[in-house]
C-alpha cells in the first residue's frame, strides 16, 4: 500500500524522528492534547512515524508559516501612513498569532482528511469489488480464490484489504478469522457491513449469492444517495461562494465608504486590503470544502 503524506508540511517528519529527538517532551505533551491525531494517521495509512514526531513536524511547520507571513504583512503595513506606529509593530504580531493557531489546527486535522478520502475511495471500489466476487461465486468458484483474484484486480484500497486477508488464509487462518480482523480494521462502514454479512452468511450456511446481491444493491443505492445529497448541497454552496467572491468585496467596500462619509466607519488602505484578504481567504476554504464534499465515486 503506498504512504500517504500530509501536504503542507514544511518539516519532514522521518527528519524530525532523526534530527530533533531533543523536542519529544514537546511532542509527548501535544499528543496528550490531541489524542485523536494517533488515530487518524492510522486510519489514513501514514504508519511510518508516530503522533509524537508527526505534531513536532506541525507545530515547527506552523512556526515558520507565522514567521514568513507575519514578516510580510509587518512589511506591507510599513508603508500605510494611516496607522500609527504601535498598530504597525502589534498587526504582524496578531497576524502571525492567527496564522500559527490556524496552521496548527488545520494541519493537525488533515490526516483526517486523508483517512475520509480513504474511506471515500473503499466505499467507490467496494461496490465493483462485491459485484466481482458475486459473478465468481456464482461460477463457482469458492470465496477464497475470488479474494485473491479481487486482491489483484486493481480496486484501490478494497484490493489491498482483501490481498490483507487472502495471505493471512494462505498462512493457515480461518477464512472468517481474516474476514472479522478486515472488518475490524477498516474505517469503511459498508465494507465492515459487507465483511459481516459474509461471516454471517458462511457460519449460518446459507446461499452467499443471494447475500452479495443484496449488498450490490445495497451498495448502487447508497452511491445514488451520496450523489442526490450532494447535489441539494451544492446550490447553498453555491450561494455562499458568490457572498464571498462579490458581495464581501464589492457591497462591503461600497457600505464603508457610506459610512466613512458620515465619519462612522473610516476606510483605508488597510481596511480595504483586509477586506480584500478576507474573500480571499474565504473563496479558497468554500472551494476546498466544496471539493472535500464532493462524492469520490466516478
Amino acid at each position: 500500500m503506498k504512504q500517504q503524506k500530509v501536504p503542507f508540511i514544511l518539516v519532514n517528519p522521518e527528519y524530525v524522528k532523526r534530527r530533533f529527538t531533543f523536542l519529544k517532551p514537546i511532542g509527548y505533551r501535544l499528543k496528550g492534547l490531541l489524542p485523536f491525531v494517533e488515530y487518524d494517521l492510522r486510519d489514513a495509512g501514514i504508519e511510518s512515524y508516530g503522533a509524537d514526531q508527526f505534531l513536532v513536524s506541525v507545530f515547527l511547520s506552523s512556526l515558520a508559516y507565522a514567521a514568513f507571513f507575519g514578516f510580510l504583512i509587518g512589511v506591507a503595513v510599513s508603508f500605510s501612513t494611516t496607522i500609527t506606529p504601535a498598530q504597525a509593530f502589534i498587526a504582524p504580531f496578531f497576524a502571525a498569532l492567527a496564522i500559527f493557531v490556524l496552521g496548527f489546527l488545520l494541519l493537525s486535522f488533515y490526516p483526517r482528511i486523508i483517512a475520509k478520502n480513504v474511506e471515500s475511495q473503499v466505499d467507490r471500489d467496494l461496490v465493483y469489488a462485491v459485484r466481482d466476487i458475486l459473478v465468481q461465486v456464482k461460477s463457482g468458484i469458492s470465496l477464497y480464490a475470488a479474494m485473491g483474484n479481487v486482491a489483484v484486480a486493481g480496486y484501490g484500497k478494497v484490493s489491498d484489504e482483501f490481498e490483507k486477508s487472502y495471505k493471512d488464509i494462505s498462512l493457515g487462518r480461518s477464512t472468517i478469522d481474516s474476514l472479522e480482523d478486515m472488518a475490524v480494521r477498516t474505517r469503511s462502514q459498508y465494507l465492515k457491513k459487507t465483511v459481516w454479512q459474509i461471516v454471517t452468511t458462511i457460519r449460518s450456511g446459507s446461499n452467499l449469492s443471494t447475500t452479495l446481491k443484496s449488498m450490490v444493491t445495497m451498495l448502487v443505492n447508497y452511491q445514488y444517495g451520496l450523489i442526490k445529497k450532494y447535489n441539494s448541497e451544492l446550490n447553498f454552496l453555491v450561494l455562499l461562494y458568490l457572498l464571498a467572491a462579490a458581495v464581501i468585496p464589492t457591497v462591503g467596500v461600497t457600505v464603508l465608504v457610506i459610512f466613512s462619509v458620515f465619519g462612522i466607519l473610516g476606510i483605508n488602505e488597510t481596511v480595504f486590503f483586509g477586506v480584500v484578504m478576507l474573500s480571499f481567504i474565504l473563496q479558497l476554504a468554500l472551494i476546498g470544502f466544496i471539493k472535500m464534499e464532493r462524492p469520490n465515486i466516478i
